[in-house]
């Protein structure tokens, strides 16, 4: 009797595989990126643990092998980079029912909810405090509130501001939201002193770069990359070269010449006559070289030097 019974449950879970094949799971499915699909591979499998946990009163036979079909077809079609957001979004929702609460896997879908709901659109958003939205597209999920695009532009909304349907849905926790929004205070203080510092350094190199420019002489200070194009005349008449005006013909003078370079002679009508040197000093004079004799005069009337004649060599 036994073993007719576990035939007929074999055979029954059979069929029960054979009808969930037949499910138009993939009828949504779209092309995901590896952060999603990785989240959503985490979430079927959580699924699945938790529906094969659950007592045989909450879910009947047939029903807990048509999920689990399911959820395995799903997790292939996970691996050929397959998104099933509004299936994954459905089964989930008939597994809660049956349990009465996700806390074995609220982290997995949690995480999943908020990447699944990026780019949904919404024509209508209403907040708690009567705030209207119209053209809504969510532009990303965080775990403070929702980023949207709208007709007038973008904004970001908390979490206690939005619908409750909202609330149950991406699953929003006040502490956590505190915690996040003073991690992203301290991140913005600490960019704008970041910022702070960048504008002070970048003036204090301007200055130094200008006092350092003012002590250079001009043409060091021509410093471009740019070609330098040569100033136009502004004139309508066309430029004649200027003119010499000397009525003797200009003869160029050569530096070249096979002859030797005769020194200029010194002409003078006057004698050239050795300057006094004092009556205090004690120099005598020095015999002046020369083919001609010269006869130099005295150096000085009160001094007791004698000029002598001068000899040739």
């Amino acid at each position: 009797m036994v073993g007719v019974i576990r035939t007929r449950l074999g055979r029954g879970l059979r069929c029960i595989l054979a009808l969930a094949a037949l499910v138009p799971i993939p009828a949504n499915a779209g092309r995901g990126s590896r952060e999603e699909l990785r989240v959503q591979a985490r979430l079927l499998t959580a699924l699945e643990e938790h529906l094969s946990g659950l007592p045989a009163d909450r879910v009947s036979p047939f029903r807990r092998g048509q999920l689990q079909a399911m959820l395995a077809e799903m997790k292939r079609l996970t691996g050929e980079r397959s998104l099933l957001r509004g299936d994954l979004q459905g089964i989930e929702g008939e597994i809660r029912r049956y349990s009465h609460q996700s806390d074995a896997y609220r982290d997995e879908y949690r995480q999943w909810v908020r990447l699944a709901a990026k780019g949904e659109e919404y024509a209508e958003l209403v907040t708690v405090s009567g705030r209207r939205f119209e053209k809504v597209v969510i532009r990303r999920v965080t775990g403070v509130g929702l980023e949207i695009r709208h007709a007038n532009g973008a904004t970001r909304l908390r979490h206690d501001v939005l619908p409750p349907e909202f609330q149950e849905r991406f699953r929003w926790d006040s502490s956590t939201a505190r915690d996040v929004l003073e991690k992203e205070a301290e991140v913005a203080f600490q960019v704008a002193r970041l910022r702070r510092i960048a504008a002070q350094t970048r003036a204090l190199r301007a200055r130094s770069d200008a006092a350092h420019e003012e002590g250079k002489p001009l043409e060091s200070r021509l410093d471009s990359s740019g070609k330098i194009e040569p100033g136009s005349i502004d004139s309508l008449a066309p430029v004649q070269p200027r003119a010499i005006d000397s009525p003797a013909r200009i003869i160029p003078h050569g530096l070249d010449s096979s002859t030797g370079i005769a020194p200029l002679k010194i002409r003078s009508f006057a004698g050239v006559r050795p300057r006094p040197l004092g009556p205090r000093a004690g120099i005598q004079p020095r015999e002046i070289q020369s083919s001609a004799e010269l006869s130099p005069g005295r150096l000085s009337r009160f001094g007791g030097i004698r000029s002598r004649p001068g000899r040739s060599r």
